[in-house]
């Protein structure tokens, strides 16, 4: 009877067990999906970042190309001003910024140059370069110093008629001093290139694993091995609209984010790729922060399930050594009243127990072994004993009772006297 539950303790601490391990297994799932979405949204916002960043290389080249007009403009003004603008070209000395300056006089088509040659329009292009601040950009060539540049040409007007064309040619490694030295780690690639010649022009500091450069379009379709029909007949189409275009492909064996980004209206390109690794990098930085999480909680787990072991192993043994002690409790019980008896365990260990409910043993059920002991005095049960079998026999009648026992047994002398006196007392 007392170890049925015991047996129902044992069969709830597994369950509870495996309750507690499908609750960390569900949770595992949960933080294993959060996990996934975020490294996608990290991804997807890394591609934004990216945008953002190509945006900002596009406004810092078209800040330079607008400040350049803009200085362009006032040393216009200023040889509007002058007697002889010749000497100002002859004067002037080259800088980081402006290569040379050139000036052809109105109705002439050879002018000077401020290295003292004279000057021509021939060999510059202004068909495909388009316009900055109103003013024409040649197409991108290789200058008297085997430097790429382009060259802005505008109008010298004094009191509203033209006096001449000033020519100023600028070089691209200006633009590569404005730049950031490199994104994503410099592990992102970038090149300037001309859309019309489809050349690289530049290739700034800083950007990109490899120092190797590309001379054109078709070179770097042959390093990075973009050999798909329909992917260069979209890159030529967002050459021709002056739109930005984004793909992926795999350079060299791993998967890149390819991008070209039109500045100045698709006159030049932002050309390069990111490795996707170096995009998804900070979605990993977050699942691997979400991983020493879990992996605290599991160990934490695991721990308190060790805890748990432990302590269920002890409970377990001091549970062992208590059934032990009550079984031989309950032997020396049974042993001590069969001979008087001849009842077995069950039946003593029943017995008892209705005693208990009738208020004629205590069991001290607190520790082991229990101790059993009389509710009442041998005094008190000779009392009720009495007093029950007086109302059962003779209904209450106590007189009955004594002739009864007088009538079968005789008593002696010694008897009758302390009868006599005990009458006599209680009439007293």
């Amino acid at each position: 009877m007392k170890e049925k539950p015991d047996r129902r303790e044992k069969r709830r601490r597994p369950s509870l067990l495996l309750s507690i391990l499908l609750v960390f297994c569900i949770f595992g799932t949960i933080v294993y999906a959060i996990s996934r979405r975020l490294s996608r949204e990290m991804s997807t916002a890394a591609i934004q970042n990216l945008s953002e960043s190509l945006d900002l290389i596009e406004c810092t080249i078209e800040a330079i190309l607008v400040n350049e007009a803009e200085f362009q403009e006032l040393i216009a003004q200023d040889l509007a001003r002058m007697e002889n603008p010749e000497e100002y070209i002859l004067a002037y000395e080259k800088n980081h910024m402006m290569a040379r300056i050139s000036l052809i006089p109105a109705g002439e088509t050879e002018g000077i140059s401020s290295t003292g040659e004279p000057f021509t329009e021939e060999g510059l292009d202004f068909t495909a370069g388009g316009t900055v601040a109103g003013m024409q950009v040649s197409q991108s060539y290789l200058n008297y110093m085997g430097t790429w540049a382009y060259t802005m040409k505008c109008p010298v007007e004094r009191q509203g008629q033209e006096i001449g064309t000033l020519y100023v040619e600028y070089i691209y490694d200006t633009i590569d001093k404005s730049l950031p030295n490199g994104f994503y780690g410099k592990q992102a690639s970038l090149y300037i290139m001309d859309a019309e010649s489809e050349r690289f022009v530049l290739k700034p500091k800083g950007m990109g694993q490899r120092s190797a450069g590309h001379l054109n379009l078709d070179d770097f379709y042959r390093a990075n091995d973009i050999g798909d029909a329909g992917i260069q007949a979209d890159v030529e189409e967002s050459l021709e609209g002056g739109k930005d275009i984004l793909f992926y492909h795999d350079i060299r064996g791993d998967r890149a984010l390819i991008y070209m980004w039109s500045v100045n209206d698709g006159t030049i390109f932002l050309v390069g790729y990111v490795p996707v690794e170096a995009i998804q990098q900070e979605g990993k930085t977050v699942n691997q922060n979400l991983f020493i999480v879990v992996a605290a909680m599991l160990a934490a787990f695991f721990l308190c399930v060790l805890l748990y072991y432990l302590n269920w192993r002890q409970q377990d043994k001091v549970r062992k050594e208590r059934e032990e002690e009550r079984a031989v409790h309950n032997e020396q019980l049974t042993q001590a009243l069969q001979g008087e008896t001849g009842w077995n365990r069950n039946t003593v260990l029943t017995y008892l127990t209705r005693m208990e409910a009738k208020g004629l043993v205590f069991i001290e059920k607190e520790g082991y072994p229990r101790l059993y002991r009389a509710a009442l005095s041998r005094e008190d049960c000779q009392a009720q004993a009495r007093d029950s079998f007086l109302r059962s026999v003779y209904r209450g009648a106590t007189g009955d009772l004594v002739a009864a026992f007088l009538k079968e047994k005789p008593i002696s002398g010694e008897e009758r006297e302390a009868l006599r006196r005990l009458l006599e007392e209680m009439e007293v």
